[in-house]
């Protein structure tokens, strides 16, 4: 809730790249190292459908828990969109890494 609370007009401003950052980077290195200590699979190669939504963009379904908790959902569009331009990167990164 104070996460979302935070208000700027910026599109691109710390919550949104800090969003951003945990979908596209953190989410990926976190469902690897869970890959590797539970199910031994460390290779995203052995995961790719997991591994592909970890690199994916930022989902609506926060715009939809915006709505529910009353809560302005204008800083979560903000990072969908952000994470949505920054994830051109990281899928064709998946990609590549997934097809050597």
């Amino acid at each position: 809730g104070i996460t979302l609370s935070f208000y700027t007009k910026n599109v691109i401003n710390k919550l949104s790249v800090s969003i951003s950052v945990l979908k596209l980077v953190i989410s990926p290195i976190i469902l690897l190292l869970i890959g590797l200590v539970f199910f031994n699979a460390g290779l995203p190669a052995e995961i790719p459908g997991a591994f592909f939504v970890s690199v994916a963009p930022c989902g609506v379904t926060s715009i939809v828990l915006c709505a529910a908790y009353n809560v302005s959902p204008e800083n979560i569009i903000k990072a969908i969109f952000v994470s949505t331009i920054a994830s051109i990167g990281t899928i064709f990164f998946a990609i590549k890494y997934l097809t050597l």
